[in-house]
């Protein structure tokens, strides 16, 4: 697929794949075994710019291509399918914030990344997650601010990102045409994280809940219009659920290479990789 990349973007997977050749690979075995936040190497890879891949460049980021990013984000993956996800979900909240939002929260949720933020996505609740109509969080407006109530569930980057874009019902009565989105930052009064879940597998990526109990949010933090909660969440997917598939390659590339590394050592009878099998 290189030959579709551009130079800079090949640069980039370059010294992305000397990075995790060099720090990722051995760090992340001890990481995915203890489930630590691995916030060394989330600051190394801030040095080289990696949270910044969807940032436009005129705002201080790589401004890369949905494409460059995928091939970016697999390369991530060979060496660590959590260290991929951080970076690769840290850059959900710009898909809709760059298609939906207004200039002033271009601006601030760009400055906020620029400055070392990550950010995260909050769609799935406890009860809600393909049947996302089931959504219990709300979001009352009150004056020129919305409060919101509720609970989100497996959002990666909980607690440790700057910037999330959650969806919530202002009107329940619609349903999903109820849903709408907004741009919540972390350390505002009444939001915080919850539950940190002590999963099976990926477990150098966070995810936790998020619990918002009479938070209160500026008005304009309102991304789109009142109802298209959905729109915005769908819209988001679709990009998001194309990098998950490039990382999964990844993953497999890697599981390819050391399956072919094993077959070329391992005794069992006669060497593997002269087995008829293999």
């Amino acid at each position: 697929m290189s030959y579709i990349l551009s130079e800079e973007t090949q640069d980039i997977i370059e010294a992305v794949h000397e990075f995790c050749e060099n720090e990722v690979k051995e760090r992340a075995k001890e990481y995915d075994r203890t489930g630590e936040w691995p916030a060394e190497l989330y600051e190394m890879g801030k040095e080289m710019q990696l949270h910044l891949m969807e940032v436009p460049e005129e705002q201080g980021g790589l401004g890369l291509d949905r494409l460059s990013t995928a091939a970016i984000l697999e390369e991530m993956a060979k060496a660590d399918a959590g260290f991929a996800l951080t970076y690769g979900v840290s850059g959900m909240p710009l898909i809709p914030i760059l298609k939906f939002g207004t200039k002033e929260q271009i601006e601030m949720v760009c400055s906020k990344m620029v400055e070392g933020s990550f950010g995260a996505f909050a769609l799935t609740e406890p009860q809600a997650g393909s049947d996302a109509a089931a959504g219990k969080t709300t979001a009352r407006k009150e004056g020129d601010e919305y409060i919101l109530n509720g609970r989100k569930t497996f959002i990666t980057n909980g607690g440790y990102a700057g910037i999330y874009v959650v969806t919530a019902m202002t009107d329940k009565s619609k349903g999903l045409k109820g849903m709408s989105a907004f741009i919540v930052e972390a350390g505002t009064p009444g939001f915080s994280s919850g539950n940190h879940e002590d999963k099976m597998g990926i477990r150098g990526s966070n995810t936790c809940d998020l619990v918002f109990e009479d938070c209160r949010i500026p008005a304009k933090n309102l991304l789109g219009k009142e109802g298209e909660g959905f729109k915005v969440a769908m819209q988001t997917l679709d990009v998001s659920r194309t990098y998950v598939g490039c990382m999964a390659l990844g993953i497999a590339q890697r599981a390819l290479e050391e399956a072919v590394a094993y077959a070329k050592e391992r005794h069992q009878f006669k060497l593997l990789k002269n087995q008829p099998f293999i």
